[in-house]
């Protein structure tokens, strides 16, 4: 390793007798590079400019607050800690300030001082101080340029604060307060900043920064998604090379795995900790291709989440070691087990959720149709499907996107715009230039819990597979009442400590919980093409026989012999203080049974072949349910009653 050169050492504040740790220290950092190729293609690059330069680095990543006080203290805490951190390393350094930047190291501290007191301020009055962040990123700018140097600037999350500003509720002058205060600060950090040498902002959403005449100029953006037909045009050969010869291409290449990545990583962990995985290889790497493949990147298809695929390991590692014996069942059921929804943890959903419940018709129509494409392409024969890394799900047209600062501007829904940002959170990816999709298993089971919670109330745990395609049908026709009954009550477990709810109230609400379930595919019959938009009609409070049943259901659809399969359910509230009292309500739900038949309930279901009755009882967050089945020859024939639908059913 070469000898540092001086201007590397008053970057870093060390002497020549620390040459030693900084060698090691380059060569640590270095070795991240080795196989780039950057460092292949462009040596003397690398060389010149590697651990040259200081590098003032600020996430905005905290700056959530709804009040411009409280944007002011987040945004100078945000600052201070890139501050502070210079400060720091400039101390542990053990070397003095240089004396043409004691007045800026003054300046500065000065200025810590001050955000560190407005921190301490309520909102209103830290609001007053909207100057502070542009003057504390100044004096920053200036003492690291004088101390260390001309600097590279990172801003990290730049579009959180904007995104802020345009969600949620704002009192106008707040708004129009803070907005001003963002724009001066990119002004400040990129326009007339001559202590930087070069700077770069990253976001997951575009912002506008430029307003008639002022704002940051001459921006290049750099964007992973493809904005035009041109950059989809032969994408799978694309994939194919090695790298993308250079330009906006060789960028959006670097971003997440390709597979080739994937299997090294899978054939190392195999090597160095668990080498029974050897034998699982090709179980192993479906699953990671299930879960978190199929994404479009610039011009590259059959990309990986970096961030799940390495959770997935260490997840799989990890269950591996809790496992005492390594059987083939338990290692296939750890590699299985281990996918989760890794990714989607990391961030909020909120923008996407507060579309939902400002549009509810509409968001949950266009992301019915998602789900419903991608689960028509996840249960067609083996042999019809393509590989998720040659080609990812259906899609649906985009249109002409708007940027999205725009779209929250407006009280219209855009199908566009609300998909363009469901695309730039990650949340779906492009097909072709104009049409997007859901890419794999982990975002359509973000979807599905997404929906879950907006629909039915309540979140579905990744373990949770009640709403999966036909397995609450395949319950009811095993006459299992009980799954139906959980949902229910889960849903609305709020209602059930409420007692002067009357037993239509239970039926008004368990109907949406059953929509919803239909809605996610869980009445659809397994061998239907669409796992989704189920054609199940649903009921409640309907005039039948001598009286008027809580809920009635008509499961039809052309696989499933349409109207052929009804279901009748009579509520049953329990007292709460009965609740705990198994003999008592079941004798409720079998009361609710019994209402059925001596209603005649089973006429508001006349053109059904086969049917269900339920009994269900209500109490504080449980349900007990009893159950009948019948079948009978013809519309005209009498009904008997039978063990079970499934023999004829499932077939």
């Amino acid at each position: 390793m070469r000898r540092q050169d001086p201007h590397l050492q008053r970057v870093l504040g060390h002497d020549d007798d620390s040459n030693s740790a900084i060698t090691l220290s380059r060569a640590k950092r270095e070795s991240f590079f080795n196989e780039s190729l950057l460092k292949k293609l462009h040596p003397e690059f690398f060389d010149e400019h590697f651990m040259k330069h200081p590098v003032v680095f600020i996430s905005f990543d905290s700056c959530k607050r709804r009040s411009s006080g409280g944007m002011v203290k987040r945004l100078c805490n945000a600052i201070a800690r890139s501050a502070q951190h210079h400060l720091d390393e400039l101390k542990h350094s053990k070397k003095p300030v240089r004396s043409d930047a004691l007045d800026a190291e003054k300046s500065l501290r000065t200025y810590l001082e001050k955000a560190e007191q407005i921190g301490t301020m309520s909102d209103n009055d830290a609001a007053q101080f909207s100057e502070q962040p542009s003057f504390l990123f100044g004096a920053l700018s200036r003492f690291v340029r004088q101390q260390f140097g001309g600097y590279i600037l990172l801003v990290d999350e730049y579009d959180i604060p904007f995104l802020t500003l345009l969600e949620g509720t704002w009192d106008e002058v707040d708004r129009d307060d803070s907005s001003t205060m963002l724009e001066t600060l990119f002004q400040d950090m990129f326009k007339g900043n001559s202590d930087k040498l070069k700077g770069l902002m990253t976001g997951v959403f575009e912002m506008s920064l430029l307003k008639v005449g002022s704002g940051p100029n001459n921006i290049k953006d750099i964007f992973l998604i493809p904005t035009s037909t041109t950059d989809i045009t032969s994408s799978l050969q694309a994939s194919q090379v090695r790298h993308s010869r250079g330009g906006i291409d060789a960028l959006s290449d670097a971003f997440l795995f390709n597979a080739t990545e994937v299997r090294l990583m899978l054939v190392k962990c195999t090597e160095e900790q668990y080498t029974q995985l050897a034998e699982y290889y090709d179980v192993t790497m479906a699953t990671i291709r299930e879960f978190y493949n199929g994404y479009y990147i610039g011009r590259f298809c059959g990309k990986y989440n970096p961030w799940s695929v390495c959770s997935y390991l260490e997840k799989l590692c990890e269950n591996l070691r809790l496992q005492a014996e390594l059987n083939q069942e338990s290692v296939t059921s750890a590699i299985k087990s281990s996918a989760e929804r890794f990714w989607v943890r990391t961030g909020s959903t909120k923008l996407i959720t507060n579309q939902f419940k400002k549009h509810y018709t509409e968001a949950t129509c266009l992301l019915q149709m998602l789900i419903g494409e991608y689960e028509e392409h996840r249960y067609l024969p083996v042999e019809e499907q393509l590989a998720p890394s040659d080609t990812p799900r259906a899609s649906i047209k985009l249109g002409n996107a708007k940027l999205v600062a725009s779209y929250f501007e407006g009280d219209q829904f855009s199908d566009a715009a609300f998909l363009s940002i469901c695309l730039q959170a990650g949340y779906l990816t492009r097909r072709t230039a104009r049409t997007v999709c859901i890419p794999n298993e982990e975002l359509v089971l973000a979807w599905r819990n997404m929906l879950a919670e907006l629909v039915l109330g309540v979140k579905l745990s990744d373990t949770t597979r009640e709403l999966e395609k036909g397995k609450l049908l395949m319950e009811l026709w095993r006459n299992n009442p009980k799954p139906l009954g959980d949902l229910i009550v889960q849903s609305h477990s709020a209602l059930v400590g409420h007692m002067n709810f009357r037993e239509k109230d239970f039926a008004n609400h368990a109907a949406n919980s059953v929509k919803a379930a239909a809605m996610f595919g869980a009445l659809s019959h397994p061998r239907a093409k669409l796992g989704m938009l189920t054609d199940t009609l649903i009921h409640h409070e309907l005039a039948a026989g001598d009286g008027r049943c809580n809920m009635a259901l008509h499961l039809a659809s052309t696989t499933n012999r349409a109207k052929q399969f009804g279901v009748i359910i009579e509520f049953k509230l329990i007292e709460s203080t009965r609740c705990n009292d198994m003999a008592h309500c079941l004798e409720r739900a079998r009361a609710g049974l019994r209402q059925i038949e001596e209603k005649n309930y089973r006429n508001c279901i006349s053109d059904c072949l086969e049917r269900m009755d339920i009994g269900l009882a209500i109490g504080s967050g449980a349900a007990t349910a009893d159950s009948k089945v019948y079948r009978r020859a013809n519309v005209n024939s009498p009904w008997l009653q039978v063990e079970s639908l499934l023999p004829t059913r499932a077939g």
